[in-house]
């Protein structure tokens, strides 16, 4: 929010030495770069123009022409590293194209790169400046002032002083970077480029100007801050203001002013007192002591009333002198909406569109009707008076505007409620007051172009308070005309940097809508591509191998010396041990959904790798057999939730080309867990304590650490920060975990895909589905819509996936393979287990070609091909049992065979329902209902591992052919289902998989949600890239 701080006495020191020496223009090449600054004591990287807080002054002559070569040096990936100029309060007429806002007029300028701002003075003079105008990037540096000087300046005779030692710069200064918070906080406030920091140094030096007694100075006053508004004082001196944001006034004589973002004024020469030099510079006389002064408060100070101000071209406002006299009258009343941080204008928030509106029209793609963002761009005509009435007092703030391309003049001030005709102010940024006030303004549309009119305190332009006016539209490309080569270096210039972010491919379908896109190789290659993503995979998945170590080591626990003569359990405590377990899974699992959306992935996996570790050290330590089963329950809630949430997170943070990859990585933790457990439990068998036991329990709290640590560096999920409305954040998140620069074209398809989603979840199901707004009512209708008519065939998806996963008889295998080992006339300790524990050593390499392959084979095939060597297995394996189980002794042969038949079943589940039932539930669902759905396909994964874990050693103990037969049967069954109901998920976004869900009740979604990809650029975006692809 905007503050008013008091200055006190005034400015410039050392700063202006340097500032002397590094005055440049009205050719030069300005270099921005990033550098340690410290220009209140503390010492951060900041974004610089030249080299300095305060970029070099640029000065030129009334009728130069300007030649600025903007060079990119930036390398600080912590804050923006493309950039733009806008030179504030240039008309740029007929050169719109130079005047700098992002996406509006131009394309930033990348890292590495230049761009030549080509543009001439004009008819006008005075006191202007320059700055970023990509995102919030100036509130981290970037920002200078640039004089017109005038030889006939009507002014002349009031002043003897007019040089680069008379301009005074205002900046409020943040130690935090713009990037990490939405609107800041600023920390302190400079004076040409220097401060103090009310928690720092009281001897920070301050700016000190110099001047001599009887002289009389013109100080160039421009507030560049970020945020805040000033109110401007020089202690026991006078100012005449007659010079406004470039245009000359009357003068006026007062002792105080305000000056809001980005307003100029000349005054020639708000509380008074200089409090340690908080917001204060000090103005020295020659001859005076080199001490900061003391000071007392003036008392009934006279500030500058706006509507004092008359312009010296006493023309009048433009239009017939009543209210509404005029060709085109808009109202312009923005909101802010609470719930997505984003200020909005008739339901419609600014978004920078993925082409910049000037060339939207120069390369004929758009007309004034469909220029985007849509809702966003008031087409006008050309040559007609628009008279713009804007409220004021919203979130209590007075919001300075600014207008590109043109002057205006202010017929209603804020404080006022009469209106001025005939000599009111003229300038280009004004205060919209408080909630009593409409202030309006009146101008000419004889400039043609694309001018953009925003708050001018950054944070909330950045946050959507803004609008493009565009001005004779059909008139562009005529009018407009700068320099013949330099027009075609900027759309050159636009070919090359779309050339130099673009890598990756996009396939355009024949309707022109859908399509898919990569950012590199599938496969190995594909992994290496995204090395970043693949670590923070790999991290999540040690999730997978806390739920495979448990599976592995209590195989062989429940089968140890010690563990048996201390315990003698029953089959039925047998699987109820292996099944509380499951049990507490179940429930850890539907927990986690409610808690990853109300917070975040990263903290809930934190919170389940806490409860796991818990529960770990129950089982460790235990001392009765009780005390076991509560570890295990204890821990079953820990691993049922990082079974979702691993999942999950390693879905939202991949990359479509190896998203199935990255998700197999949970198969194959779970696997890698399954196979280092039960060799552990092997080795430690024959240790004569409770320590052969203890030891392989003891031993999975170090994963659960690792991972518990390991959350504090994981990057946030980039589609949960776009449902909560952080949408820089969420670029920046993608943007990294990418490896891309944030301007790469397919990084803002998939960042507009993810808005898409999240504005249709807006839509349909309203606020409360918004995270950060939870209560029990809303939990409840959303696991309820899991089955209602639009996600019920998602929703049996997500569940029959887990349920032919683990009807399969793979857990069956795990938990109990000594005990199948033996039921194929295999004998001896050593054997059995030497053999089950080759099980698990056959799935882990099983995994491995799934990991490198899925993508490019696809779910379903490898699902279908899966189940009928599956069934195969389950029924070879059956009819062995029943044929030789009571002379297994006479028929070595046969039981060698059933058990290769093992082997050949638990190769196949492992290039198949292993790790394709983490895969696809974690794709099917909308981001809506993504963690809901996750979490009840989990729970359907623990549910049925609990019903197995309970019945399969009596079902063992009872007929071994007859459990083989029935996995034989859910085998062939799988293969139907995933025949006839499986959708192919491979290479396609989580956004587009939508499509693939179509029911009667999806269509009116269907039609809203392509309209919603127009509104936001998505579909337009697209369309440009699978042109450029082709």
């Amino acid at each position: 929010m905007a503050y008013m701080h008091p200055l006190h006495s005034l400015v410039v020191v050392l700063a202006f030495a340097r500032m002397l020496l590094a005055a440049i223009g009205p050719v030069a090449d300005l270099v921005i770069s990033n550098r340690d600054v410290s220009p209140d004591g503390f010492t951060r990287s900041a974004v610089v123009a030249g080299g300095s807080t305060i970029g070099p002054l640029i000065s030129a002559n009334k009728g130069d022409n300007f030649k600025i070569n903007v060079i990119n040096k930036l390398n600080d990936d912590t804050m923006v590293q493309s950039t733009s100029i806008h030179w504030h309060g240039i008309n740029q007429r007929r050169n719109a194209w130079a005047d700098g806002p992002a996406f509006v007029t131009q394309c930033p300028i990348v890292k590495g790169n230049s761009f030549l701002y080509d543009f001439p003075t004009g008819d006008q003079a005075g006191t202007f400046w320059y700055h970023s105008h990509l995102s919030t990037q100036y509130c981290d540096g970037l920002r200078g002032p640039l004089v017109i000087y005038d030889s006939n300046d009507p002014f002349y005779s009031e002043y003897d002083v007019d040089d680069e030692s008379t301009v005074i710069t205002l900046t409020d200064w943040y130690h935090a970077k713009a990037k990490s918070t939405k609107i800041g906080v600023p920390d302190s406030t400079l004076i040409n480029g220097l401060g103090r920091w009310s928690k720092g140094s009281a001897t920070s030096p301050l700016s000190v100007i110099k001047v001599a007694a009887g002289k009389r100075y013109r100080m160039r006053l421009i507030n560049m801050s970020c945020d805040a508004g000033y109110t401007f004082s020089i202690d026991h001196h006078i100012m005449m203001v007659f010079e406004a944001d470039g245009v000359n006034h009357q003068a006026v004589t007062v002792d105080s002013l305000k000056i809001f973002a980005g307003i100029r004024a000349d005054p020639n020469s708000g509380q008074s007192g200089f409090m340690n030099g908080i917001n204060s510079a000090i103005l020295r006389y020659d001859g005076a002591k080199e001490e900061e002064p003391s000071t007392s408060e003036v008392t009934n100070p006279k500030l500058l009333n706006e509507a004092d101000l008359h312009p010296l071209d006493d023309s009048g406002a433009p239009g017939s002198p009543v209210p509404g006299g005029v060709d085109h009258a808009i109202n312009l009343a923005f909101t802010f909406n609470v719930t997505d941080f984003h200020f909005y204008h008739d339901g419609v928030t600014y978004t920078p569109p993925p082409v910049p509106v000037l060339l939207q029209v120069l390369s004929g793609a758009q007309t004034a009707d469909s220029l985007l963002p849509k809702g966003s761009v008031f087409p006008l005509p050309a040559n007609s008076v628009i008279e713009l009435s804007m409220p004021g007092g919203l979130l209590g703030v007075e919001h300075p505007m600014h207008l590109h391309g043109t002057t205006f003049d202010v017929v209603r001030v804020a404080g006022s409620d009469t209106y001025n005709y005939a000599n009111p102010v003229r300038r280009d940024v004004v205060s919209i007051g408080g909630s009593s006030d409409n202030v309006t303004i009146r101008f000419r549309t004889d400039n043609v172009g694309p001018w953009i009119l925003h708050c001018h305190i950054d944070f909330h332009m950045d946050l959507g308070f803004a609008v493009v006016f565009a001005p004779g539209s059909d008139q562009w490309k005529d009018q407009i005309h700068p320099p013949g080569s330099e027009h075609q270096r900027l759309l050159a210039n636009t070919d090359s940097e779309w050339d130099e972010v673009f890598e990756g491919q996009l396939h355009l379908e024949a309707d022109g809508r859908s399509y898919t896109y990569q950012y590199g190789p599938r496969g190995l290659a594909g992994l290496r591509h995204n090395y970043y993503a693949l670590c923070c995979a790999a991290l999540a998945s040690i999730g997978g191998l806390s739920f495979g170590y448990d599976q592995g080591v209590i195989a062989n626990v429940l089968v140890m010396r010690d563990f048996t003569a201390r315990w003698p359990i029953t089959p039925l405590q047998t699987g109820f041990m292996t099944a509380v377990l499951e049990f507490g899974a179940l429930l850890g699992a539907l927990f986690a959904g409610a808690l990853t959306d109300r917070f975040s992935r990263g903290r809930a996996i934190f919170v389940a790798s806490f409860i796991f570790c818990i529960g770990s050290s129950f089982q460790s330590g235990a001392q009765s057999l009780s005390h076991l089963f509560i570890g295990r329950a204890i821990g079953g809630v820990g691993v049922g939730a990082l079974s979702m949430l691993s999942p999950l997170y390693m879905a939202e943070i991949s990359p479509p080309e190896v998203r199935g990859s990255l998700l197999a990585l949970e198969q194959f933790s779970i696997v890698l867990g399954v196979v280092l457990g039960f060799w552990l439990g092997f080795l430690t068998r024959n240790i004569p304590s409770s320590a052969s036991w203890r030891i392989p329990l003891g031993v999975q709290i170090i994963p659960g650490l690792i991972l518990l640590l390991g959350c504090i560096i994981l990057p946030p999920s980039p589609r949960l920060l776009v449902l909560q409305g952080r949408y820089d954040d969420a670029l920046s998140t993608l943007a990294k975990l990418r490896a891309k620069k944030s301007s790469n074209p397919l990084i803002q398809v998939e960042l507009l895909e993810m808005r898409v989603e999240a504005t249709v979840i807006q839509r349909t199901l309203g606020s409360a589905e918004v995270p950060k707004t939870w209560c029990l009512s809303n939990e409840i209708q959303t696991w309820k819509r899991l089955f209602g008519e639009k996600h019920r065939d998602r929703t049996s998806v997500g569940v029959l996936m887990m349920v032919f996963q683990q009807w399969s008889g793979i857990n069956a295998l795990l938990y109990y393979g000594p005990t199948l080992v033996k039921s194929v006339g295999l004998g001896g300790d050593t054997v059995p287990l030497i053999v089950s524990g080759g099980i698990g050593i056959a799935q882990f390499l099983a995994v491995v070609p799934t990991i490198i392959y899925i993508d490019r084979w696809g779910r379903r095939p490898l699902l279908r091909g899966g189940s009928t060597v599956m069934a195969c297995s389950h029924f070879l394996i059956s009819i062995l049992v029943l044929l030789f189980h009571e002379k297994w002794e006479d028929h070595s042969i046969q039981a060698w065979i059933a058990v290769a038949c093992m082997y050949t079943f638990t190769a196949a589940y492992g290039m198949s329902y292993g790790p394709i039932g983490w895969v696809l539930p974690s794709e099917v669902f909308p981001l809506s209902m993504r963690s809901k759905g996750v979490a009840l396909s989990t729970a359907s994964n623990w549910l049925n591992n609990f019903l197995i874990g309970l019945i399969t050693p009596v079902t063992l103990e009872y007929s071994p052919a007859g459990t083989f037969m029935v996995f034989a049967i859910a085998c062939f069954l799988g293969y139907l289902w995933s025949t006839y109901k499986v959708p192919e998920t491979a290479n396609v976004s989580l956004e587009e998989i939508d499509s693939m869900f179509r029911s009667s009740a999806g269509r009116e979604d269907k039609a809203m949600k392509q309209q919603i990809e127009e509104d936001l650029g998505l579909t337009r975006l697209v369309r440009q890239i699978g042109s450029r692809s082709q």
